[in-house]
């Protein structure tokens, strides 16, 4: 590595020609000011001996740190050839490992020597030296295109290569690499006491070491390594991760369209690279842009235009990589800005040297001077404490200069003597003129180093290629000349640089100039052994190592190669008009270099980099999009904090790069014992992926097939709270607890503001945003229902939105003076409780369920009643909604007061809701919100467009990140994947711990044993030439038993609900308390029991607005007999008797549904609905339409008792929030009235806009209609229809389920919590894990936020979640719409085998 400089495309430093003046006043500045204290600091330690600066363990820390840096200079140079400075790196990190090797010898007593900041510099010395080789050593340039790879590249000089070999690769480095530490050895003195040249990178080097020797410096290092190793280990798991997903060429990360098949096709992708990421961070901003901008230029400009003249500019028939076609271009218009830009700056450089050592020598001074000591006046000037301590002892040990003569020869000799041999076209005259130069040319790029922190090595090497090349000639082999020739060079130049880098800091921190020297030899010959046996390793590992478009393509190698050509057979070589074009972008960069010179460095910091420009004309700009990310990412950090970014940013970049170079070793050694990745991730257009499903029925398509996504709908399962049946006593006495405290306080708060009537609770305003929330929130449920029928409670949701539209709504109207009435809580309750009603409806009206268990899709992939079917019109859907929905409303208003006043239900969901919405409208609860709902909207928006992105991948089946294969292959046959689903992320952070674990417990049981097993049993428990989808084969164990313990888990809760609402019931009408009795008023004894004020006047006003019983009585009995009479003409199979009995029981039913919800906060309308199920399907029987019967039966029971129990809940609410019952009454009606409408409509959408939906395998497959209708099945046929030893396995689970419940219900519940649910268990029985897996991520987001900051998450976890769920689920709208429209995704991202992957490369190059 070219210490923090540049190979012409290098970019290791932040520093630029034109601010070198202002730089080194910086530098000189700082400088002085570290001289009132640094060396005071450290004058109480003793400073060591050189030879006790060059320890053992320091060597050791060097040779690991060496192989870890040579690594990642080596893949960073056969990637890009952008390096950036390693030197903080290799600081930090040797400062760490010397420190915990020295802590644990202290501790253990046996530490002789304290670690030293010598040391450390000798480490950070070695390393840096050591890993130079691996750039200066010409792997990615001069020296691998000597190769054969490189060479038949090209259309000259093809039979001219000599192809890498351990053995004279090491044997070159040792002989050239020496020369330029001796050459720079005499001048030390004069270049680092005399001239005090500043050498910013060995300065800022040297100030670091200096700052992690000190107590603070240390503290903040220990930060800094924390920092590193973090995003280290991430680095490095990532490339881990990433490796298993790219089984050939074309597969991966690396290979991802994120800008779309066009931009790929034209180097125009995010590839996911933490290395340049972290390079990003670590390059100067205009570095980047500079490398975005050239490929734009080129790939998206300049390329596809040049490409429309061919077959007139080059011939049309020319492979892609001949020189004398396109690729030509690419290569020596590239090659021309290099070249402007490098002789630019190098005259430029060298000119300001030579000037500024004329007027040393002169002792005058110039402008462009070198920034030398104090010249003010003699009178004032004079020699700090620290530059006499550190002047004394950089010339204590003198490296005496005969010893360097003497060296530079005796190396110069054996070079000479031995270079012929291993390349005899580099005849011995030609190394005697480069080591007569070398010294001169050595010193000037040391000196300009020192002056401006800029290597110019490359360049130096690109003039040996062209003098040396030239002088060769074509005909005695001048192209492997010149390269030999600029390798020669180049290492000597740049260990020059280097070792004077080295000087300087060694100076700033005491350490002997021999120790310096000494390091810097080990640290090369190091490197000579280190770097070829890496590069070794790359070259034998990855056999496409610098083919164009491989994963490591090696560039600057064809770079070099035709610089050499170039300069041995002059512009012969090039294509038509491509001279032409050199001429003009070689102009160009020095007319870039000139505007940046002649501008100030106010508007020169934002003119491009040429020689950055010039890096992707050649291999395209996915690695500068990498980079720009990184410069994003700290550009973000800077504004967010600037010290943190300016303490971390480093380190973070460092461990990205790290991480990444790391994992290289790994994955080297796993290619050469041939151990490949498994899966190959590839990307397709929707046309390619379309013909290969078409023509090719391989064992991919059909695995693709099988394990396409799974989702499902709700039964009982429907989880839309927190609490489970253990812990009501607990929580009874919780919310009583938390209601008696808001007691104290919440309506004096409102006392003065005065409660608006019901007519103006229900305002104009609230129904508009109620209608708009209730088409989100509906088209969410659907979405759940048609997936997997998790749905969260949304009543946060929906009252934190509704606050946040009508806020900004009168807000707007407040400041226009048209604002007519404040916003207050009873109508944001109005609004609350109608979304609510509405998109509850997208529930209780079995789009997922029962209704769409009837349709001829559902049925078909039964083998009973396969003909019984009623397929889904938008017409009698929504006049069957009509006439059953409104039932369950009227049914409880006469129970309303005992229900509220005297039994005092709690109602948890309700309670807890009315809590929210009061917050609200408390000053501080106001500011709450507004930061609620502003993170509730950043993730609302980072779903939706994460949903958007994903749509851009999904051309087919089986493709997107809904199928990916994150624990292999073989996980993702068993539904064990994580398919990167917002919603059910958000999910996860809403539903509690226990149900996100029973639904991965569910899984593993089931499909990770349970179904493996039973998959043995083929042939002998049923059928092995059954369909997939048969009942009476696996598909029938997994709907069953699925089936047994939700039914299990139901009716154990059903009863257990029952009894305890009937004897609660019974105690309270006795007026007396028993076990399990409800929470009523304080009953601790008659003198102490008192109304508070907040009770009296909640009471007060919901007594008020009576809702009169006889329009109760009358509602219903209308409702019902107009449904009696409808419904048989929907369903003729349900006769009017069957709907008559369903009408008597069901106010009974409704009400003990709505009375245990008060209870428990647990409706159990799903159960009620099973049991119509089996009741009216057993009574009508299978020759009358008994499948149908059940199935509509069961929607008009769930309709009744589901309404029943929410608006029960709302009575809650609108008590608490002095909401009127009345105007709670009719917003639920109205609500109510919007789901009939809302919720068929947007299933309609569904189900016009996927034409698979309810096909299992589909994106919704409904897979609960399926198990609605065979539980019809079953009520009608009995078990007859089961396959074999499937009754016994049922029965097994309804006991387990059953079992399960009492445990709980035995246990106390410190240990209750830990049981797992046995509904959730069975969801995924059926639908498989992978939605789980989405959950637990939620979970465990969750529980690490908690654990980091407890009030933050309590505030703002349900606003993330509901961002997430509310994102995902809006973005089904436009995605349907598209789907309606025709507009099809372009990209499939298919997970293949590597066989299969085998296959489908075979059927694209057909």
């Amino acid at each position: 590595m070219d210490r923090n400089g540049r190979h012409d495309i290098k970019v290791e430093n932040g520093y630029d020609l034109e601010d070198d003046h202002d730089h080194k006043k910086k530098d000189r500045k700082d400088e002085q000011e570290e001289e009132l204290s640094v060396e005071r600091i450290f004058e109480n330690q003793e400073v060591p001996s050189w030879r006790n600066q060059l320890t053992l363990r320091a060597f050791v820390v060097s040779f690991l740190l060496s192989i870890l840096f040579s690594v990642i200079v080596m893949k960073l140079n056969l990637t890009t050839g952008i390096i950036p400075s390693l030197n903080v790196s290799a600081g930090l990190l040797g400062f760490f490992f010397i420190k915990t090797w020295t802590k644990f010898l202290e501790k253990s007593g046996l530490l002789k020597q304290p670690f030293t900041r010598q040391e450390n510099t000798v480490i950070q010395t070695c390393v840096v030296a050591s890993s130079g080789i691996a750039f200066s050593g010409g792997f990615g340039s001069y020296l691998f295109g000597m190769s054969e790879t490189v060479a038949i590249q090209s259309t000259e000089d093809r039979d001219a290569f000599k192809n890498p070999s351990l053995s004279w690769m090491i044997g070159f480095l040792f002989v050239v690499s020496f020369l330029g530490l001796f050459s720079v050895v005499p001048l030390r003195k004069v270049m680092i006491i005399d001239f005090k040249l500043t050498y910013p990178s060995g300065t800022a080097t040297a100030y670091l070491i200096n700052s992690f020797h000190t107590p603070a410096g240390a503290k903040l290092a220990k930060k800094q390594v924390k920092a590193l190793g973090k995003f280290l280990s991430f680095s490095f798991l990532w490339g881990f991760f990433q490796w298993f997903y790219t089984a050939a060429d074309g597969c991966g990360f690396v290979e991802f369209p994120s800008l779309g098949l066009k931009a790929y096709e034209n180097k125009f992708f995010f590839d996911f690279s933490a290395t340049y990421v972290g390079v990003g961070m670590i390059c100067p901003y205009i570095i980047n842009i500079s490398v975005l901008l050239g490929g734009i230029l080129s790939w998206g400009l300049m390329w596809p235009l040049i490409d429309t003249k061919k077959g007139d500019w080059y011939s049309a028939d020319l492979k892609s990589s001949s020189l004398h076609g396109l690729q030509g271009y690419r290569v020596f218009i590239a090659i021309a800005l290099i070249l402007g830009d490098g002789l630019y700056n190098f005259f430029k450089v060298l000119s300001r040297t030579l000037t500024a050592l004329f007027f040393q020598l002169q002792r005058k001074d110039a402008t462009g001077a070198l920034p030398i000591a104090d010249r003010s006046s003699p009178e004032t000037s004079r020699i700090s404490y620290n530059d006499q301590r550190r002047t004394q002892l950089f010339l204590k040990d003198q490296i005496p200069t005969w010893f360097a003569v003497a060296g530079y020869v005796a190396i110069a000799a054996i070079s000479t003597a031995t270079l012929p041999h291993i390349f005899p076209e580099l005849k011995w005259y030609y190394i005697l003129v480069i080591y007569i130069f070398a010294p001169a040319l050595a010193f000037c790029n040391a000196y300009g180093c020192g002056l401006t922190d800029w290597s110019l090595a490359s360049t130096y090497g690109k003039l040996a290629i062209f003098v040396i090349g030239a002088w060769a000639g074509a005909s005695h082999g001048g192209v492997l000349a010149g390269l030999a020739a600029c390798g020669v060079m180049m290492n000597i130049v740049s260990t020059a640089s280097d070792l004077s880098q080295d000087f300087k800091t060694g100076y700033l921190t005491l350490s002997s100039p021999r120790s310096m020297f000494v390091s810097q030899l080990i640290g090369t010959a190091m490197g000579c052994i280190i770097s070829p046996c890496v590069f070794w390793l790359f070259f034998k590992a990855f056999k496409d190592l610098g083919t164009p478009g491989s994963q490591y393509p090696a560039p600057n190698a064809t770079v070099f190669r035709n610089m050499a050509i170039l300069g041995v057979e002059g512009f012969s070589s090039l294509p038509k008009n491509c001279l032409y074009l050199c001429y003009g972008f070689f102009s160009a960069a020095i007319l870039i270099n000139l505007i940046k010179d002649a501008l100030g460095k106010k508007w020169a910091r934002f003119i491009p980099n040429p020689m950055a420009m010039a890096i992707p004309f050649y291999i395209g700009s996915y690695f500068a999009i990498d980079m720009c990310v990184g410069s994003l990412i700290l550009f973000i950090w800077e504004k967010i904090d600037k010290a943190k970014a300016d303490a971390f940013g480093p380190a973070v970049a460092s461990g990205l790069i790290c991480g990444d170079g790391i994992w290289t070793l790994p994955s080297a050694i796993l290619a050469l014992v041939g151990v490949k990745p498994p899966i190959c991730m590839k990307f397709l257009s929707r046309r390619t992926n379309a013909k290969f499903e078409e023509d090719s029925r391989t064992d991919a398509s059909s695995n693709v097939k099988k394990n396409k996504m799974e989702r499902n709908e709700r039964d009982d399962t429907k989880v839309e709270n927190d609490y489970d049946l253990e812990d009501d006593h607990v929580h009874r006495k919780k919310d009583k607890k938390e209601e008696q405290e808001e007691e104290l306080s919440v309506e004096r708060i409102f006392e003065n503001q005065e409660v608006p009537s019901w007519r103006n609770q229900l305002t104009l305003r609230a129904f508009v945003v109620s209608f708009v929330l209730s088409i989100l929130f509906s088209v969410i449920v659907m979405k759940l229902n048609l997936t997997t029928g998790i749905i969260p409670s949304l009543n946060v949701s929906a009252g934190l939105l509704g606050f946040f539209f009508i806020k900004t709504w009168t807000k707007f109207l407040e400041k226009s003076g048209l604002l007519k009435q404040p916003f207050t809580r009873q109508e944001n309750t109005v609004i609350q409780t109608c979304v609510v009603a509405s998109s509850g409806i997208a529930f209780s009206g079995g789009f997922g369920s029962y209704l769409f268990g009837m349709s001829e899709t559902v049925a078909k992939q039964l083998t009973e009643d396969s003909d019984a079917f009623k397929n889904p019109s938008l017409s009698w859907m929504i006049g069957f909604l009509f006439v059953v929905s409104f039932l369950g409303l009227f049914s409880v208003v006469p129970l309303r007061k005992v229900m509220i006043i005297g039994f005092k239900l709690t109602y948890p969901s309700g309670t807890a809701t009315a809590h929210l919405i009061n917050s609200f409208h408390t000053p501080a609860g106001a500011k709450l919100a507004k930061k609620q709902v502003r993170v509730l909207g950043k993730f609302f928006s980072f779903s939706f467009f994460w949903g958007f992105f994903q749509w851009f991948y999904t051309a087919g089946d089986g493709c997107g990140f809904a199928e990916f294969p994150s624990l292999g292959l073989k996980a993702h046959e068993n539904k064990f994947f994580f398919d990167f689903s917002a919603t059910y992320v958000g999910v996860g952070m809403i539903c509690p711990y226990i149900i996100n674990i029973s639904v991965l417990l569910g899984g593993i049981l089931s499909w990770g044993l349970m179904w493996p097993l039973i998959d043995t049993k083929k042939g002998d428990w049923y059928p092995a030439d059954l369909k997939p989808g048969s009942l009476h084969g696996l598909q029938g164990y997994k709907v069953f038993i699925a089936t047994a313990l939700i039914l299990g888990d139901g009716l154990y809760n059903f009863f257990k609900v029952l009894s305890r609402t009937l004897a609660a019931l019974f105690f309270q009408l006795r007026g007396r308390d028993a076990t399990g009795a409800l929470p009523i008023a304080d009953r601790s004894s008659p003198k102490t029991s008192r109304i508070s004020y907040d009770e009296q006047r909640r009471t007060q006003l919901f007594l008020k607005d009576q809702i009169p019983t006889w329009f109760a009585f009358a509602g219903y009995v209308t409702i019902a007999a107009i449904s009696t009479t409808t419904v048989p003409h929907i369903f003729p199979e349900l006769k009017w008797y069957y709907i008559l009995v369903i009408y008597i029981f069901a106010p009974a039913l409704a009400f003990c549904n709505a009375y245990g919800c008060g209870l428990t906060d647990w409706s159990l309308a799903s159960t009620y609905g099973t049991l119509a199920i089996f009741v009216i399907g057993a009574w009508a029987g299978a020759s009358h339409g008994g499948v149908l019967a059940g199935l509509a039966a069961c929607g008009v029971m769930m309709n009744i008792v589901s309404t029943a129990s929410d608006l029960s809940q709302d009575f809650k609410t609108g008590y608490l929030t002095l909401s009127s019952p009345r105007s709670m009454f009719v917003s639920q009606l109205i609500g109510t009235a919007m789901g009939c409408m809302i919720s068929p409509c947007v299933f309609w959408l569904f189900f016009k806009a996927f034409k698979d939906l309810g096909t299992p395998g589909s994106q919704y497959p409904a897979p609960y209609a399926t198990v609605f209708r065979n539980m019809a099945i079953l009520g009608v046929e009995g078990f007859s229809s089961l396959p074999k030893n499937c009754l016994y396995l049922c029965y097994w689970f309804f006991g387990a389920a059953i079992l399960i419940n009492l445990i709980k219900d035995v246990l106390g519940k410190k240990r209750a919590r830990f049981i797992p649910n046995p509904m959730a268990m069975a969801i995924p029985s059926y639908i498989g894990s992978y939605f789980a897996i989405d959950m637990c991520v939620g979970s465990l987001i969750l529980f690490i936020w908690e654990n980091i900051d407890k009030a933050k998450a309590d505030a703002f976890g349900p606003a993330v979640a509901s961002g997430l769920i509310c994102g995902d689920g809006i973005w089904t709208l436009p995605s349907s719409i598209l789907a309606l429209a025709g507009v099809k995704p372009p990209i499939c991202m298919k997970f293949l085998s590597r066989r299969t992957n085998s296959k489908v490369d075979a059927f694209l190059g057909s």
